[in-house]
């Protein structure tokens, strides 16, 4: 029988948007085997100042908290597909994600690329708030050189029920990231441009920064 591999990771990442200066944190505990995966993470920003800005830290707004679980398919040396579910929620909704990932790792060459197809369901506890529903599109390359990755993403948001910016349903942003690998740390940092308003075209810069712990396979 072939041996059974499997790790786990903690990652937290920092988050500001630096034109509507807010800041958002995230805590993520990650596990997978040679077939399944598993996860959790929880976000948690400060409370909104009058000017609808945000501290980096201070008194947490109601944060939010999802389960992540799938399977994992081997389809040959270079393809692999992972379907799953998220679900969760928060103060005042609860969310269901599915998603499906098709991921392509060439032969031969430090690259890995995926896409992921994501469908977000969020549902408000108040009756006369609708559900609001996202359907997105990643495509990711991963490139490799030593301890140090090079990251290029892109995301394409297409609401069914509200618009999300600029008066319109559908939402795009793009991404660039550094990672280095420091035994078993990797330290982060990715640079976007993402959209401010849903009623304007203002768009803005949001960076990450986070380190990442990987346990012992």
């Amino acid at each position: 029988m072939p041996r059974l591999s499997y790790g786990g990771s903690l990652d937290y990442r920092h988050e500001y948007k630096h034109h509507t200066e807010q800041h958002n944190n995230r805590l993520k505990l990650s596990y997978s085997t040679s077939a399944f995966y598993y996860g959790g993470f929880v976000k948690f920003a400060t409370e909104k100042n009058p000017d609808g800005s945000q501290d980096a830290f201070g008194r947490i707004k109601a944060p939010e908290a999802m389960l992540d679980v799938g399977t994992k398919h081997k389809i040959n040396e270079q393809w692999y597909f992972r379907p799953g579910i998220r679900a969760g929620g928060g103060k005042g909704f609860h969310a269901t994600d599915l998603q499906a990932r098709l991921g392509f790792n060439p032969q031969g060459v430090p690259l890995k690329t995926y896409a992921r197809y994501r469908r977000s369901i969020k549902n408000y506890h108040q009756s006369d708030k609708k559900s609001t529903v996202k359907n997105k599109l990643t495509l990711s390359l991963i490139y490799s050189h030593g301890a140090n990755k090079l990251l290029l993403k892109t995301n394409v948001i297409r609401a069914e029920t509200k618009p999300i910016y600029h008066n319109k349903k559908t939402d795009y942003d793009y991404s660039l990231g550094y990672s280095r690998d420091i035994q078993q740390w990797q330290l982060y940092l990715e640079v976007a441009e993402v959209s401010a308003h849903s009623k304007t075209a203002t768009r803005q810069v949001r960076t990450r920064m986070g380190v990442k712990y990987n346990f012992d396979k």
